[in-house]
């Protein structure tokens, strides 16, 4: 009788070892089961699988990061626009700390308690985003979605210069602007030496065959150890400042011969351009011309040198 128990004991062992090995067995023999399902829909941690720089697989709060990117398409890079604000250090393209099999990104706001674990192997890479159980992921908000597809490129740098994050408009520029040979880190529009200020910085960048400059006003907001940088295509405004200086060549060049006194003024009334033949005929100073007076000046300088006639009543035609 004694024995009898602990018969009924092993038997009951090797049953469940014998039902375990069966559920194994069973899991495996699914070969259409989803990776997503493997690695767990932890309400914690947003998971996702990447195959030589393609997502191949993420769980349900990955995907929830990613929305509403088509997950069919999603590649590191849009990973990296949607983590590398957040998470500094978090590489560009898929494979560059691959000689570290784990890198751990702690988030740059040290009140946000989210975590980035990167993990790489032979072309494949398993990125974890932990963060606060019941909290929201909120890397692919309204405000993130905003800036990423700004019409105008805004990029962020860190203490060295070297480009952490950037937009959709600023990758299109990059593809246009930047050789072969160029860092990919290395800001498009060197804005670095510009001050803190709200006023744009004129910024030049030549293309590929150095044939023309696009130019861009840069505003820079540094914020502790990073700092965003907004541009706005300037061009035209460039080429029209340089249409103006080339027509007021023209003009000079064409009535400093003429025996007729011009005085030609802007829209704000200032005296713009002059002749020699209105210093012969008015006897108005050189310098005081050269000054820019607006309407009123030039005429109250007319009037005390006699030089025009003089209205009935003055002050009311002045006015």
């Amino acid at each position: 009788m004694s024995e009898f128990p602990m018969v009924i004991i092993l038997t009951s062992s090797l049953f469940s070892a014998v039902t375990v090995l069966a559920g194994l067995l069973i899991i495996r023999s699914r070969p259409n089961a989803s990776r997503a399902q493997n690695i767990g829909d932890n309400i914690s941690a947003a998971i996702f699988l990447f195959k030589n720089g393609k997502l191949i697989d993420a769980n349900v709060r990955a995907r929830e990061c990613a929305s509403p990117l088509n997950i069919a398409d999603f590649v590191w890079s849009d990973l990296h626009n949607l983590l590398g604000a957040r998470f500094p250090g978090f590489p560009k393209l898929q494979g560059v700390d691959e000689n570290s099999e784990t890198v751990v990104l702690p988030a740059r706001d040290p009140s946000d308690l989210a975590v980035v674990t990167i993990s790489q192997s032979d072309g494949s890479a398993k990125v974890s985003l932990k963060f606060k159980r019941g909290e929201a992921p909120l890397v692919h908000d309204l405000k993130w979605q905003a800036g990423f597809d700004a019409p105008n490129p805004i990029w962020q740098t860190d203490e060295t210069g070297r480009v952490t994050w950037s937009n959709a408009a600023y990758e299109l520029l990059a593809a246009q602007f930047r050789s072969q040979d160029e860092e990919i880190d290395k800001p498009i529009l060197d804005a670095q030496s510009t001050a803190n200020t709200n006023e744009p910085a004129r910024v030049g960048v030549s293309d590929k065959n150095a044939s023309k400059v696009f130019w861009f006003d840069v505003v820079n907001v540094h914020s502790q150890n990073r700092t965003m940088h907004y541009a706005t295509d300037a061009s035209a405004i460039v080429d029209a400042e340089i249409a103006q200086r080339n027509f007021v060549q023209t003009l000079t060049k064409t009535f400093a011969h003429l025996s007729i006194g011009l005085a030609i003024f802007d829209r704000n009334r200032q005296l713009a351009l002059f002749n020699p033949a209105l210093i012969d005929l008015t006897s108005l100073p050189a310098d005081f011309l050269s000054g820019r007076p607006n309407l009123f000046a030039f005429f109250d300088h007319m009037r005390d040198k006699q030089v025009m006639p003089e209205p009935k009543n003055y002050a009311s035609w002045r006015a």
